[in-house]
């Protein structure tokens, strides 16, 4: 079952959030530890270097929680090589319906829009399977958008796990609105 990505992304935040307030306190905690009798350098010029060091490795912890991870290709749809070549010229993007995730939108309907717009392009190497998939990332918008680009980078692969993807997402959100 696949997670809400709105609650996934609170998730992380909060993550992150804990793992600063850790770090901070850790830090805190050596900059205490350093004042203790005994256990600071002798000169202070060698106290204030020790500082200025705990200071670097401080907020070089911090800026490595605030950077994303991403990884080397961030998109859900693993295209063959071929079908990421295949020019999409934008009048076939002006012939690609949208799909915004709505609760008035059909999703099977939207399917077969998709069928009927791919098989007027012309195929030079790809097959409208591979060209379906090329085009999704156009299509969906908004939440339909963010929903595709919250799925495991590369996991689909065929037209058909798409299809049973958003088939599966269909279902669950049909399910939960009428219990």
């Amino acid at each position: 079952m696949s997670r809400n990505p709105f609650f996934e992304q609170n998730r992380l935040e909060r993550e992150l959030a804990t793992a600063k307030e850790q770090a901070i306190a850790t830090f805190e905690g050596l900059a205490i530890h350093t004042d203790l009798p005994g256990s600071s350098p002798s000169n202070s010029e060698s106290s204030s270097d020790q500082e200025e060091e705990e200071e670097m490795a401080a907020n070089e912890f911090m800026e490595d929680l605030d950077i994303p991870t991403i990884p080397a290709s961030p998109s859900s749809i693993l295209l063959p090589t071929v079908a990421r070549n295949y020019e999409l010229k934008s009048s076939h993007l002006n012939m690609l319906p949208s799909f915004y995730g709505l609760p008035n939108e059909d999703p099977l309907t939207h399917i077969n829009d998709i069928f009927n717009a791919v098989s007027s392009f012309p195929l030079t190497g790809v097959t409208e399977d591979q060209l379906r998939m090329r085009v999704l990332p156009y299509i969906l918008k908004d939440k339909a958008k963010y929903w595709l680009n919250s799925l495991k980078p590369g996991s689909l692969t065929t037209w058909g796990a798409i299809q049973k993807k958003v088939l599966g997402e269909i279902l669950l959100h049909t399910k939960n609105r009428h219990a």
